[in-house]
């Protein structure tokens, strides 16, 4: 869309303007003295068509309705994005083009930088609208296939803004259109923008996630600036039935993170608080009430919020971050996932419901920090439908897994069923404590697969990874073990080995063991030995 800028030049300090929304048009009134008054400096805009504008276009010799209206410049949609967001003086300073107001700039610290904002029709200045603009579901088809489904707002009144929905099983090869994705539904919001839904065409494998990506681009801008979106994924984990007999055991954990709430920038840090003060939050919008959220660091160090300050700008932190975050860092705040939002609320898992929990499959969620293990199960009394506490009998949809952190689920009945899951993918670092005892974790990969060699774990720096030795047990060294659980419920122990001449990975049995896989989307234990301490761990990112 053309934007016109309109001066004029007001007699009597008044003016009649009649419009019809075809064009937009900034009009800048011009203070004159006259007709026994004096007219007042103000800045509107209008939409309307050229010939609504007192039927003068161009010119400074014709006076109608009061006023000369002259035309100045042409702005696109794009620059009246800039004019309406960005002071004149940053826009005239081109040593602020890469932080504040160029395409690839991103001054509120979120995840769309300015062109995305653009894009989306989002306010460059506030963080607090990072979860809008796209996300993502998985549905079902009729054979109980299951597909990623990317929804996203659309700029429709630029044609030089292209977009594109891309796809990927690898986050290698992006791919869109034919045989790849298929635009399915298309809903207007206004004159200016659209809600699109793409579904992606291949179906999500068991173990195996599918991608999604919005893609803006200005083709207009030099060098026509690229704006992409989070990737989201869909993700379906197979728990193995019993095939008749037994109780298959399956570990299980959220490959994916919720959508980013807010994205901000510190200001200044405190004893248990963060301060932003560009912060657009409401009082208590991140606090237990509207569920259990975190705060991300660029580090990767995540810490739960406890209270939500607008007044002071300020979060306050479960735990303190002096000395580990400063001012100028980037920040991510998400919702953790809850029970119900990963195996359903109404058990879309699938999982068998029952009265009790030795009726039912059961759900073992542990907690590390205090070495405690809740048993979940899903109740299908009538009037008591949900996923309960075995012990207390007491609701527990809301029992929160946090990122990285894995549970158990044991199978009782014959056929597989399967967990899926959408969110968005975990791209950067990732700092994960682990405490004395048995912790379920996973790398948080969903298309990588990592070397024990590869995970950080081997830093032979008991502070930041496990506590080698010369054997895997706790004697002399207090050794720390890492446990795969196999199909048949087996574990395979692995150390690290601080012996002279035979030092890295090893299993149980004193094989090499440096190239063990550890497979995308696997959890797995780390058992830290009493006396070794919390450990933080700097998983890799994707």
């Amino acid at each position: 869309m053309i934007m016109k800028k309109i001066q004029f030049i007001l007699f009597a300090g008044f003016f009649l303007v009649f419009i019809s929304p075809v064009h937009a048009f900034d009009i800048t009134p011009r203070a004159v003295t006259g007709g026994g008054g004096t007219s007042t400096n103000g800045s509107f805009s209008v939409f309307g068509s050229m010939e609504g504008v007192g039927g003068v276009l161009a010119g400074a010799s014709t006076v109608e309705n009061g006023f000369i209206p002259q035309l100045l410049a042409d702005r696109t949609a794009y620059e009246a994005f800039l004019e309406d967001n960005f002071d004149a003086a940053d826009r005239n300073n081109p040593g602020l083009e890469a932080t504040v107001w160029g395409p690839t700039a991103n001054p509120d610290g979120d995840n769309h930088d300015n062109l995305g904002e653009y894009a989306h029709g989002l306010n460059p200045n506030d963080g607090g609208d990072a979860e809008e603009g796209v996300s993502s579901q998985i549905v079902t088809d009729g054979n109980n296939n299951k597909y990623l489904e990317i929804t996203y707002i659309r700029r429709t009144d630029d044609p030089n803004l292209l977009f594109d929905t891309e796809v990927s099983g690898d986050n290698q090869s992006w791919n869109s259109g034919g045989g790849f994705t298929q635009e399915v539904n298309v809903v207007s919001i206004d004159v200016n923008f659209e809600e699109v839904t793409v579904q992606d065409q291949i179906a999500i494998a068991h173990g195996g996630p599918r991608l999604g990506r919005v893609t803006a681009e200005q083709t207009d801008l030099p060098g026509s600036p690229q704006s992409v979106s989070d990737k989201h994924a869909g993700t379906v984990k197979t728990i193995a039935g019993n095939g008749g007999s037994g109780n298959p055991l399956t570990l299980l954990a959220s490959q994916v993170v919720q959508p980013q709430r807010y994205g901000g920038i510190v200001s200044s840090v405190g004893i248990g608080t963060v301060t932003d003060t560009n912060s657009t939050w409401n009082n208590g919008e991140f606090d237990g009430g509207n569920g259990l959220h975190y705060v991300e660091f660029d580090s990767g160090l995540t810490v739960d919020i406890v209270a939500t300050d607008s007044g002071t700008n300020t979060l306050t932190l479960e735990g303190d971050v002096t000395g580990l975050v400063g001012p100028g860092d980037g920040f991510s705040i998400h919702k953790h996932f809850t029970i119900d939002e990963i195996l359903g609320a109404n058990d879309e898992a699938g999982l068998e419901p029952g009265p009790n929990a030795s009726a039912a499959d059961n759900v073992f969620v542990h907690v590390p920090e205090t070495q405690t293990t809740h048993t979940l199960f899903y109740s299908n009394v009538v009037g008591f439908e949900g996923w309960y506490f075995a012990d207390a009998v007491t609701p527990a949809g809301d029992l929160v897994v946090p990122p990285a952190h894995g549970m158990i689920v044991r199978r009782k009945v014959a056929g597989d069923t399967a967990v899926c899951v959408a969110g968005v993918m975990k791209e950067g670092p990732k700092q994960l404590a682990i405490y004395e005892g048995f912790n379920i974790v996973s790398t948080m990969k969903l298309v990588t697969d990592l070397e024990l060699s590869q995970t950080n774990l081997d830093t032979f720096n008991s502070a930041t990874g496990v506590q080698p030795g010369p054997n895997p047990s706790s004697d002399p060294d207090n050794t720390d073990n890492l446990l795969f659980l196999n199909p048949d419920g087996s574990l395979d122990r692995h150390f690290l080995s601080n012996f002279p001449g035979f030092t890295g990975w090893f299993t149980s049995t004193f094989v090499a063991a440096d190239d063990t896989v550890i497979p995308a989307n696997q959890p797995f234990y780390v058992l830290r030995r009493t006396g070794n301490g919390t450990m933080n761990w700097s998983i890799p990112g994707e």
